[in-house]
């Protein structure tokens, strides 16, 4: 459970991936989502013995959907040692003052995953592409971070399209190899005209040198920098700061 989902899926597909073998799966495991079950279903089939197995497994994803999820507590208070329950929440948190999270955490595991913030980003995609054998520029982890922000699944899914487009064998990711995978929007000059004063957010894609996506008429009129972030207007009192990404 908690804001940051990456973790808690990824957890939870393991569990899926090797708690029980292929051969056991058919009378065994149950996949669930909690906008289409309640609570009763979910102790029903947690109550039930394995067939042919050690064990069950038991799964509830998007859990917080369930309207009646504290009723779970009841089971939890005394589960059965052949059933593995598994309650993914997705992106939220269970109410630590009630009854489910003293129950699992008194007879199972919590397993917590707290959001990162936007400056914790870069070292963490550092330390995600070593634990894949990989290493990765500083300035290519802060453009992917830009990139992504704090989604660390959608920095997990840039990184397999990453690699699938560099040669095999690569190791080392440069700022180069990240700009062609960064995900952008078309930006025109009639979409920063419309936008201006910029009273309401414009999203507008990273670029090494503006020109190569506005043209050097729109460049001109605009105080960027060399590189981001770029000022491109005020409303008279709140300037406005935008990133601007490579178009694929």
């Amino acid at each position: 459970m908690g804001e940051e989902p990456y973790y808690p899926d990824l957890l939870c597909q393991e569990i899926i991936d090797h708690c029980l073998q292929e051969w056991e799966k058919d009378f065994n495991e149950t996949i669930c989502y909690g906008g289409d079950v309640d609570a009763e279903t979910v102790i029903t089939a947690a109550r039930r013995f394995p067939m042919m197995a050690e064990r069950q497994l038991v799964v509830v994803k998007e859990a917080q959907q369930m309207k009646s999820l504290e009723e779970l507590a009841v089971y939890c208070q005394q589960p059965l040692d052949s059933t593995v329950l598994v309650i993914l929440l997705h992106g939220a948190s269970a109410d630590k003052r009630r009854g489910l999270y003293k129950a699992v955490q008194k007879t199972g595991v919590v397993v917590e995953s707290a959001l990162l913030r936007d400056y914790e980003m870069p070292q963490w995609i550092s330390s995600y592409y070593t634990g894949r054998g990989l290493s990765i520029h500083p300035e290519a982890a802060q453009l992917l971070a830009e990139s992504a922000g704090t989604d660390l699944g959608k920095i997990a899914v840039e990184t397999e399209k990453l690699l699938k487009n560099l040669p095999e064998g690569t190791r080392e990711i440069k700022v180069e190899d990240v700009e062609n995978i960064c995900p952008c929007v078309v930006c025109k000059f009639d979409l920063l005209a419309d936008a201006y004063p910029f009273r309401t957010p414009v999203e507008i894609t990273h670029v090494d040198r503006a020109s190569d996506c506005l043209g050097d008429e729109v460049v001109a009129g605009l105080p960027f920098t060399d590189r981001f972030p770029c000022t491109l207007g005020s409303d008279g009192e709140n300037e406005y700061v935008f990133l601007l990404h490579l178009l694929d």
